[in-house]
């Protein structure tokens, strides 16, 4: 099956999912994981295909949100449908993006990452000093009810807005996906890639950037439109810098080179901002540490790193002097023991945090059995932390001494 048939199918499940999903937390999530994919995607254009690092691509996102619930208050929802309204959030995100873009975009590199920086911090402080506009603090609401249906949809249930939502999402994924392989996507490489040789066949860099700068900063408004009428509350919060900080580290967390990238990204976004602060205070520290280990050992990002590994398990299933099984077995234990090394590193912190809160938070891990620590092993005895140690230790050589060894070309 070609990739194009592989995207299509799994773009047609997307969509299908709302409609088999009765739980509102499973329709939340999914309309999160859908609104998050299309803004990394968006993201991805710049920071993957072009190359340009930004810290203000929040300001695109809450454009498009603050268009949508304005467009809602003035009636544009009784002219159009609702269904449509998100679309004019990524109009007016990709006119807001037109004169910022072309100033942007003049460098590449740092000075357009300081530039970025700039203006997101200029709009974020901006939108505190004009609360009519921004609704202050408190920020501004809006009610997708009072909405024109269309056809059988109403916008009261949560369903038939995870559906519009996910609809949005394949589109919206589908086109970016489709724009990397026009000749424009193409000459955005090649100015990523080598910006003089590109001027010098006649590419104007310059409009090459300012062009994708304006078609990702449009789609990141249809996904702050969404995100409008998913959750019917906009604040000034969403102009913020941590914001687009958040879009970076999760955008290179799955992979900011890969096309699957983003959406794995998306995916481990909601997962660790919605569920994991819910399951243990430590989830700050694991996303850490994950983005230290990836910049160091992987630039791809996990999806980089899930394709390597596949590469590397296929690997072992060539033969090999008719020992083709043993080869299989020895990268079967590397893997393994490399896993639970990890495990019992989380196992430790998980340990620590008890030992060092239980007594004013109780159990960490929520999805844990009520006292499971206590259950297992005391976490103030040295004897747990040295076993603990003992198996990451003796789990990590097997790991390293059994890792396949890099052949060397005459």
């Amino acid at each position: 099956m070609s990739k194009v048939s592989t995207g299509w199918a799994l773009g047609l499940l997307w969509v299908a999912a709302p409609w088999c999903l009765s739980s509102g937390v499973g329709l939340g999530l999914l309309a999160q994981i859908g609104i998050a994919a299309t803004v990394l995607m968006s993201y991805h254009l710049l920071l993957g295909q072009g190359g340009l690092l930004s810290f203000g691509h929040a300001v695109y996102v809450g454009a498009g949100a603050y268009a949508v619930v304005h467009a809602m208050a003035w009636g544009v929802s009784g002219a159009w449908s609702v269904a449509l309204v998100p679309l004019f959030g990524g109009l007016v995100a990709g006119a807001l993006a037109l004169p910022m873009g072309w100033v942007s975009t003049r460098h590449a590199a740092m000075p357009f990452a300081m530039i970025t920086l700039g203006v997101g911090e200029l709009v974020w402080a901006l939108s505190h000093m004009l609360p009519t506009w921004f609704g202050g603090e408190g920020g501004l609401g809006l009610d997708r009810g009072v909405g024109a249906e269309t056809g059988a949809w109403s916008w009261g249930p949560v369903q038939h807005v995870a559906a519009l939502v996910s609809i949005y999402t394949v589109l919206c994924v589908g086109l970016m996906v489709a724009w990397t392989t026009t000749p424009m996507g193409r000459l955005l490489n090649a100015v990523r890639d080598n910006p003089l040789r590109a001027a010098s066949v006649g590419v104007n860099p310059h409009r090459i950037r300012h062009a994708a700068f304006v078609v990702s900063a449009t789609f990141a408004g249809v996904a702050g439109g969404l995100a409008a009428l998913w959750f019917e509350r906009v604040s000034p919060e969403v102009f913020s810098t941590h914001r687009s900080g958040a879009y970076l580290l999760f955008a290179f967390i799955g992979g900011a080179t890969v096309l699957a990238g983003p959406l794995l990204g998306a995916v481990l976004m909601v997962v660790a901002l919605v569920v994991g602060s819910s399951w243990t205070p430590a989830w700050l520290l694991y996303l850490g540490v994950l983005f230290v280990v990836l910049l160091l050992v992987e630039p791809g990002g996990l999806a980089g790193a899930l394709m390597r590994g596949w590469r590397w398990a296929m690997a072992a299933r060539v033969p090999n002097g008719g020992h083709e099984w043993l080869c299989v077995a020895r990268r079967t234990a590397c893997g393994l023991s490399w896993v639970v090394v990890i495990v019992a590193a989380v196992v430790g912190v998980e340990m620590l945090y008890f030992w060092q809160l239980s007594s004013s938070q109780g159990t960490l891990m929520t999805w844990w059995p009520e006292h499971a620590w206590a259950w297992s092993v005391d976490v103030a005895a040295p004897r747990s932390w040295w076993a603990l140690l003992a198996v990451a230790a003796v789990s990590g050589l097997l790991g390293w001494r059994l890792r396949p060894q890099r052949e060397v070309s005459a």
